[in-house]
């Protein structure tokens, strides 16, 4: 019966539950590229030193991700040129290993952070 549900709705999805999140692993800087805006992602920055997520301008609005800091250096998310990020106070640090944020693309250009931040 699991076999024929599969088949006919193309996945397993109409199974509900937890879903397991598409991960990537950064061990410098990085600036987020398009396919980063996928349903359930989570970039994990494994950096020892203070490291950057840089948004650059024009990516089309897509799904939230997930940035964690996994390693020990403080990550901070950088607003390009041309792009606006809202958030609480300015934060745009994770303030502490394993702390993790939020990014969400309201529109062009515009996105929300929150989380485990700090101006």
């Amino acid at each position: 019966m699991i076999t024929a549900l599969n088949a006919y709705f193309g996945s397993t999805i109409w199974q509900g539950g937890p879903t397991v999140p598409n991960i990537t692993t950064q061990t410098v800087s990085y600036a987020l590229v398009q396919g980063d805006f996928t349903p359930e992602r989570l970039i994990l920055m494994d950096v020892a030193g203070a490291n950057t997520v840089t948004i650059p301008a024009d990516l089309t609005p897509g799904f939230p991700l997930t940035i964690m800091a996994f390693g020990a250096g403080q990550t901070t998310i950088a607003p390009g040129s041309g792009v606006t990020l809202k958030s609480v106070d300015g934060s745009h640090k994770l303030r502490t290993q394993n702390s993790t944020a939020t990014l969400v693309p309201l529109s062009l250009n515009v996105y929300l952070l929150f989380g485990d931040i700090i101006p």
